[in-house]
């Protein structure tokens, strides 16, 4: 995923997947066909598949996060276009519905789509599910598409964004995305103060 940014900030709507996608279906329906050729129990063979799969996803989601914030709606499509592909030739090798798999990684690239406040709203209900580098990730390229903010000047320390914006550590998770000022917040702002949140708390 890293090794192709080009891909992901096209203009262009792509008629075809990435090569990545074609390399994980490979290697995976390798490992497969190892666990077939052993004498593990189909239990075990099944769970060692669910993990190895769930994996694969995972690092998908790790990629889609690294590469948002050059991220072209084009380049979204092709993401979605991908974890389609991926999903149905892992399906072909054997059928696996790990915690974190197809549904996993399709959420996430459907939160870059969402609405400023239904964005918020799918933050609080899926803290725990995804890394925290995936959340920056949705903050910075939400706050991208509004504006420009010292947390992307070059050189510029997450202490002293965060203090641009004069963000305190929230006492609880659930008032990462609240404001102290009896006044709601505009959006941008809201975003802002979530994005300084973890970079003070991480």
């Amino acid at each position: 995923i890293l090794a192709v940014p080009e891909a992901w900030a096209a203009q262009m709507i792509q008629d075809h997947n990435n090569a990545y996608v074609d390399d994980c279906a490979r290697r995976l329906d390798a490992l497969w066909t190892s666990l077939c050729a052993s004498r593990h129990p189909p239990d075990l063979r099944d769970t060692v598949w669910t993990f190895a799969v769930q994996a694969c996803f995972e690092a998908v989601v790790d990629g889609f996060a690294a590469v948002s914030r050059h991220c072209s709606t084009e380049g979204r499509a092709l993401m979605s276009m991908d974890l389609q592909v991926l999903h149905f030739s892992l399906d072909k090798i054997h059928r696996a519905r790990p915690d974190r798999g197809a549904l996993y990684a399709d959420s996430y690239i459907k939160a870059f789509y969402l609405a400023d406040h239904d964005l918020e709203a799918w933050i609080d209900q899926n803290r725990d599910n995804y890394k925290h580098a995936h959340m920056r990730a949705l903050a910075h390229a939400k706050l991208g598409a509004h504006k420009a903010t010292p947390f992307d000047s070059p050189g510029a320390s997450s202490a002293a964004s965060a203090s641009a914006f004069s963000a305190k550590k929230p006492s609880s998770a659930k008032s990462h995305l609240k404001t102290s000022s009896t006044a709601p917040a505009s959006i941008p702002d809201r975003l802002l103060i979530f994005r300084a949140s973890f970079c003070i708390k991480f």
